[in-house]
């Protein structure tokens, strides 16, 4: 294919968007993965399976999302109710799920949704203590939300106004201000969580998992943070131009690797106590850094 713009793919099916906003697909079909109204075990070749496409997700060979060139998302294919049709029945064909979305998230299970008026939506299987609820349409979570990290159970959302709240199942609080950025790997309180304040400042939990607390001891307090993102495991932190701070936090401790992607990667990988989690990582990235 040609005049690709956007693609996704997983084990079995792969989807591409051309230039003129159509949108492909070929693999496993069993499940009304393609959208084109059937549910034919395999499709070898591409399928055409709608139009005036720009964004497309796809995750574990089941379900599918668009976003259309007039900001509305669609979705089709195995429905726990992430779908967002009502149901939690089997969409064969592509849905229109809302109109006027801004960014949307998959992080598996659940969706979430900014729409451009602030807004924030919640759909799909929501993992509680117990048991799961399934929410089969859009439900309204928070207004004035310009991004968000996690996943419905456990969520991080930055409002307008740059304040953190926190919100799962049995929460809803706000926990720090003047934060422009938030990365949580695995969302809840415990997990990899760090945010960044507008002055470069990265905070992260603190022991007890209930505040946050400032460690920018694990980087040269020099070194403005310019970004946070979440690939895995761990969260990569941008300082500067051109190094790139690997961190994953742990109940014990933490760990960080420290690249320049300008040179040839030179990586170091120290495992630390939480005595001395926050002070030890500071001295070998002064010198990696330069500062």
């Amino acid at each position: 294919m040609e005049n690709i713009v956007d693609a996704d793919l997983y084990f079995h099916n792969s989807y591409a968007v051309k230039s003129d906003g159509s949108l492909y697909g070929w693999g496993i079909n069993k499940e009304g993965q393609l959208g084109t109204g059937n549910s034919n075990e395999y499709e070898k070749n591409p399928v055409k399976i709608t139009n005036n496409v720009c964004r497309v997700y796809s995750y574990h060979d089941e379900n599918v999302f668009i976003i259309k060139r007039d900001k509305s998302l669609w979705g089709w294919g195995v429905n726990d109710g992430v779908v967002g049709n009502g149901s939690r029945t089997q969409q064969n064909v592509p849905y229109k799920i809302m109109e006027d979305v801004a960014k949307f998230y998959y992080p598996g299970s659940s969706a979430l949704a900014i729409k451009n008026d602030g807004s924030l939506w919640m759909w799909g299987a929501i993992a509680h203590t117990y048991d799961v609820e399934y929410v089969t349409n859009p439900k309204h979570l928070a207004d004035s939300v310009i991004d968000l990290s996690g996943n419905a159970t456990y969520l991080y959302y930055i409002k307008m106004n740059n304040e953190l709240w926190y919100k799962s199942t049995n929460s809803n609080r706000k926990i720090k201000d003047n934060i422009i950025k938030v990365s949580a790997n695995g969302g809840r309180i415990g997990g990899n969580v760090m945010a960044i304040t507008s002055d470069g400042e990265l905070w992260g939990h603190d022991t007890n998992y209930t505040t946050m607390k400032l460690i920018h001891e694990s980087i040269p307090e020099t070194a403005k943070v310019t970004g946070i993102a979440n690939p895995s495991e761990e969260i990569n932190l941008y300082v500067g131009q051109s190094t790139l701070i690997i961190a994953k936090l742990f109940p014990e401790g933490a760990e960080y690797k420290s690249m320049s992607p300008l040179r040839k990667p030179t990586l170091f990988k120290r495992k630390l106590t939480k005595r001395n989690a926050l002070s030890t990582a500071a001295s070998p990235l002064r010198h990696r850094l330069r500062v």
